[in-house]
C-alpha cells in the first residue's frame, strides 16, 4: 500500500486538514505586523564626522585614526571599517551576532566623547545604529575640478532636483570646500576712506535722531 492510496481512503481528513491549515494562513497574515520600513535590528553602528576643512588624507590620520582607536576596543566589535573624504569621516562598526546593540551604542558614544578632545573643534560627530529608516538609500559622488565649485553644483543644483523626487526625505550635502570671499584692505587706502565711511554710516537713537 503506497502513500497515494492512505491519502485517497482518507480523502476527508486530508480536505479538513488543507481547510484548517488555509484557515490559519489567513487569521495570520492579518495579524501580521506591516510597515514601510521594518523595525530590523542590525549589528552595525555607523559615526560620521563632518565640518572641517582638511583634505582627506588629514582627515584620516586626524579624524579617522582616532575614532577607529577608540571603537575598536568596545566588547564585541568584529571589524570596522572607514571611509574618509575631505572635511568628513565615516566609520562603520560590525559587531558579533546576538550583541546587545542598545548597550553596544552607549559604549561607542562614550569611547567617541573620550576621544573627542583630540579631534579638531570644528567636527560635529553623530552616532547613529544602522535601522533601514535612519539612513539614506542613495548617495552620489561628484569628482574633478575646483572643490569649492563642486560644492556649489551640488548645493545649488543637485540638492534641489533631488529633493524634488516623490519621497525624499532629507537631501545632505558633505565633503567639500565652501566658497568664501577674502577681501584684503590696502593700509593706505583704507586709512583715507576709514574716517569718511565712518561719518557717512550713522545709526537712529531711540528717539529717531541721527
Amino acid at each position: 500500500m503506497t502513500l497515494f492510496d492512505v491519502l485517497s481512503r482518507q480523502r476527508r481528513f486530508v480536505y479538513l486538514l488543507v481547510g484548517l491549515l488555509s484557515i490559519a494562513g489567513v487569521w495570520a497574515a492579518l495579524r501580521l505586523p506591516s510597515a514601510i520600513y521594518p523595525e530590523l535590528v542590525f549589528s552595525r553602528i555607523t559615526v560620521i564626522a563632518q565640518g572641517s576643512t582638511l583634505g582627506a588624507r588629514q582627515v584620516v590620520f586626524s579624524i579617522t585614526r582616532p575614532l577607529e582607536e577608540a571603537v575598536s576596543i568596545v566588547p564585541g566589535v568584529t571589524r570596522v571599517r572607514s571611509h574618509s573624504i575631505r572635511g568628513a569621516s565615516e566609520i562603520s562598526i560590525t559587531f558579533a551576532p546576538r550583541t546587545d546593540m542598545t548597550y553596544a551604542l552607549q559604549l561607542v558614544r562614550a569611547r567617541v566623547n573620550q576621544a573627542s578632545g583630540a579631534l579638531p573643534p570644528d567636527v560635529s560627530i553623530e552616532i547613529e545604529q544602522l535601522t533601514p529608516s535612519l539612513f539614506p538609500v542613495l548617495s552620489y559622488n561628484l569628482e574633478g575640478g575646483d572643490a569649492a565649485t563642486l560644492y556649489d553644483l551640488a548645493r545649488y543644483e543637485i540638492k534641489p532636483l533631488i529633493s524634488r523626487v516623490p519621497g525624499v526625505g532629507r537631501v545632505d550635502v558633505q565633503g567639500s570646500d565652501v566658497r568664501e570671499i577674502e577681501v584684503i584692505v590696502d593700509p593706505p587706502t583704507r586709512r583715507a576712506w576709514w574716517p569718511r565711511a565712518w561719518r557717512t554710516r550713522t545709526w537712529p537713537t531711540r528717539s529717531g535722531r541721527r
